[in-house]
């Protein structure tokens, strides 16, 4: 017997219908960008929650949420050379950061 992996997903609409979703088929990109780091979502005491990489070719870089660390936040507002995977969700690119340098020119 021969066994596939599935990596199709059903997703279930208010109209009580399932769809059939497959994934997106650049997930899981290895990428190396040049952008600026910035807030993107504050609770309600003010402190950052979620961050958003711009690049200079004016594409955006949603950071995985279990990234936003102290790192990050002490780079803020700075061009930063960015390297890591992203994968889509909901029509927009979320980065999971596996490192990051100030971009310096000499």
């Amino acid at each position: 017997m021969v066994s596939h992996e599935i990596t199709q997903h059903m997703v279930l609409h208010e109209k009580n219908e399932w769809e059939l979703k497959m994934p997106h088929p650049l997930n899981d990109r290895k990428v190396a960008v040049k952008g600026i780091l910035l807030p993107s979502e504050w609770d309600e005491n003010g402190a950052v929650i979620a961050l958003t990489l711009f690049t200079f070719d004016e594409d955006e870089y949603k950071v995985d949420r279990s990234e936003t660390t102290r790192e990050l936040l002490d780079v803020l507002q700075q061009e930063l050379l960015v390297e890591g995977s992203y994968r889509w969700e909901q029509d927009r690119k979320i980065i999971r950061i596996t490192e990051f340098h100030l971009f310096q020119v000499f």
